[in-house]
């Protein structure tokens, strides 16, 4: 089938998962390789990085992680809303933030919602530059950030605002990024108040 002849829903789909390959630099072009004439035949899907097409089992395995994760967010139906529990997981840095950019892109569209649970620092930095930008307004992305100080865990919502600036932030928010920071600097002895 042609690019011309292919429905719209699968268009789209192609157009965001070459798209979302290329800004995360996972893959250059998926393709769908039969075994066989008919529909109910076995397939691979075959990923192009940099050479000729491989499959998909033999390439790294984010690319089998965020896959679904993509063409499920696309074949979305309206109103939908999307929990995801660390959708990072096995990504590298640059395709965590292309995740915060494609979930910030359908977000924006105001009719899919996601609920995401993450560790990844790129993407949430990612969706804060996508505020800063303006493809997202602040008021549609709230942080709840979980610290366990003692024996109860906190839950402390943070703001954003129109440039993507975290707004008051407990200060154990990035406290061992920061104290990280500060020992490189200091020779391994500083630490935060």
């Amino acid at each position: 089938m042609t690019s011309t002849e292919e429905p719209s829903e699968g268009k789209h789909l192609r157009d965001a998962l070459e798209r979302f390959g290329q800004e995360s630099g996972l893959f250059r072009k998926l393709d769908v390789k039969r075994l066989g004439k008919h529909l109910t035949d076995p397939f691979q899907i075959q990923v192009s990085v940099a050479g000729p097409p491989v499959n998909l089992t033999d390439v790294g395995y984010g690319v089998s992680q965020a896959l679904p994760v993509v063409v499920q967010s696309v074949l979305r139906s309206k109103r939908s809303i999307y929990l995801l529990q660390q959708p990072e997981v096995h990504l590298h840095p640059r395709a965590q933030a292309a995740l915060g950019t494609f979930f910030a892109d359908l977000a924006s569209r105001g009719d899919l919602t996601f609920v995401v649970e993450t560790h990844s620092d790129h993407l949430v930095d990612r969706v804060r530059h996508e505020v800063a930008q303006g493809r997202i307004t602040a008021e549609q992305v709230i942080i709840l950030f979980f610290d366990k100080p003692k024996l109860e865990t906190e839950v402390t919502p943070i703001e954003l605002d129109d440039q993507g600036n975290v707004v008051d932030a407990p200060s154990s928010y990035r406290r061992f990024f920061l104290e990280e920071e500060l020992k490189l600097f200091a020779g391994g002895t500083a630490e935060c108040a």
